[in-house]
C-alpha cells in the first residue's frame, strides 16, 4: 500500500478545510447561524437571536462561545433582557460543530493526555476559557480525515522538543491552578506586548546560551515552547471555524493593497503592515484574531506570499480614496505559529 505524503501542517489544515466544504452537513450549521439574524414574526423589528449571537462572538471563541452563552444564559439577561436563548436543536449544531473543531485538538494532544495530562491541558486553546458541559455530540467529520494534519503537527520539531523535554515532568508535580495562574501570566505579557518590542519573559532567556540555562529560565522557555504551540492549534482552529460557518479566507493582493507600509523582524517575530482599499469585517467573529493571506508583488525581484495573524485593523474615510483600512499581520510559519523566529533561539537539550 503507497503511503500517502504528509505535508506541514498548515497545508493540511487547508486540506481539512476542504473536507469541511464538501461535507453535505455543512448547509445545516449555516442556516442554524442565520436564524440569529432572522425575526422570528413580522411584530419584531430587531432579531432576539441577535443579542444571543452578540454575546457568543464576544470571546472570538468560535462555537464555544455558543455553548457557553447558552449554558450561562441566566447572567445576561439584565444586560441584554430582549435576548432569547436558541432552541435544544440549534444548540446540538452548535455542539457538533465545536466537536468538529475540538476533535483536531484532542487527537494533537492525546499524546501528551496519556504521559503528561497537565501539560496537554495548557496545549488546550479553550482552557484559558470557562468550562462547559462536556460535549456529548460527535463533529460532522470522520476522524480519519484528521490524520495527517494530527501527523504532521506531532513531527513538527518544535512539538517534538517539547514532548522530549524533561521539564515536563517537573511541571507535573506543580498543581494544575498554578500552573495555569503562571502559564496565564506568560500569556498576557506576550498578547499585550506590542509587536515590535521584546517582553519581559522573552528577554530573560534570550540573554543567555540555552546550554546556560538556570531551572527557573527552563521553565520560562518551556511555557514559551507550549505558548506557541496552543498559539498554532488556536489558528487552526480559527481556520476550522471558517470553514465550517462558509467563509472563505481574508486575502490581501494587487486587487485591494494600496502599501505595504512596514515589512520588518525582530528576535520574536516578523510584521507586516498594510493599507488596504475598503472595509473588511467578518459576520461571526472579530476581524481581529483572523487568519489571512498577503500575496502581491510589490516589484519585480520581490514577491510576498505570506499567511499572518490580524493583530490590528483601522478603517477611515475620506472623500480622496474613499474608506481604507490599515492592517498589522503576525506572520506565521508552516506550523501556523507566530512565534517561530523566537522558538528558534530555543534549542536546549533537556
Amino acid at each position: 500500500m503507497k503511503k500517502e505524503n504528509i505535508n506541514d501542517f498548515r497545508s493540511e489544515i487547508f486540506k481539512l478545510c476542504n473536507e469541511i466544504k464538501k461535507n453535505d452537513s455543512l448547509h445545516i450549521i449555516q442556516e442554524t447561524l442565520e436564524k440569529l439574524f432572522m425575526c422570528e414574526n413580522i411584530e419584531e423589528k430587531i432579531p432576539s437571536n441577535i443579542f444571543f449571537h452578540q454575546i457568543a462572538k464576544h470571546g472570538n471563541n468560535q462555537f464555544y462561545g455558543y455553548l457557553f452563552a447558552n449554558e450561562n444564559f441566566d447572567m445576561y439577561k439584565d444586560i441584554f433582557p430582549m435576548a432569547k436563548s436558541p432552541i435544544k436543536e440549534d444548540i446540538k449544531v452548535f455542539e457538533k460543530a465545536h466537536a468538529t473543531i475540538y476533535t483536531l485538538i484532542k487527537l494533537c494532544t492525546e499524546d501528551m493526555r496519556n504521559n503528561y495530562p497537565k501539560i496537554a491541558k495548557v496545549l488546550d486553546p479553550y482552557s484559558k476559557y470557562k468550562q462547559i458541559s462536556p460535549i456529548k455530540e460527535n463533529g460532522y467529520l470522520n476522524k480519519d480525515l484528521y490524520k495527517n494534519a494530527v501527523d504532521s503537527f506531532k513531527n513538527s520539531d518544535l512539538y517534538k522538543k517539547v514532548k522530549n523535554s524533561a521539564v515536563n515532568m517537573f511541571i507535573e508535580k506543580i498543581d494544575q491552578i498554578e500552573i495555569q495562574k503562571m502559564f496565564m501570566s506568560l500569556e498576557k505579557e506576550m498578547d499585550r506586548c506590542p509587536l515590535d518590542k521584546v517582553p519581559n519573559c522573552a528577554k530573560i532567556i534570550l540573554k543567555k546560551r540555552p546550554i546556560d540555562f538556570e531551572k527557573s529560565e527552563l521553565l520560562i522557555a518551556h511555557f514559551l515552547m507550549l505558548f506557541a504551540l496552543r498559539k498554532s492549534l488556536e489558528n487552526a482552529c480559527s481556520l476550522l471555524f471558517t470553514a465550517l460557518v462558509g467563509e472563505e479566507l481574508i486575502v490581501f493582493s494587487e486587487d485591494n493593497i494600496i502599501s505595504i507600509d512596514k515589512n520588518y523582524k525582530n528576535v520574536i517575530n516578523k510584521v507586516i503592515q498594510v493599507t488596504l482599499l475598503g472595509f473588511f469585517s467578518k459576520k461571526y467573529s472579530n476581524i481581529a484574531g483572523e487568519i489571512a493571506l498577503i500575496h502581491c508583488n510589490p516589484n519585480q525581484d520581490y514577491n510576498i506570499h505570506e499567511f499572518g495573524i490580524i493583530h490590528t485593523c483601522t478603517s477611515s474615510f475620506n472623500q480622496e480614496t474613499g474608506e481604507t483600512s490599515n492592517m498589522t499581520l503576525q506572520v506565521v510559519d508552516n506550523l501556523l505559529n507566530p512565534y517561530f523566529i523566537l522558538m528558534d533561539s530555543i534549542d536546549y537539550k533537556n
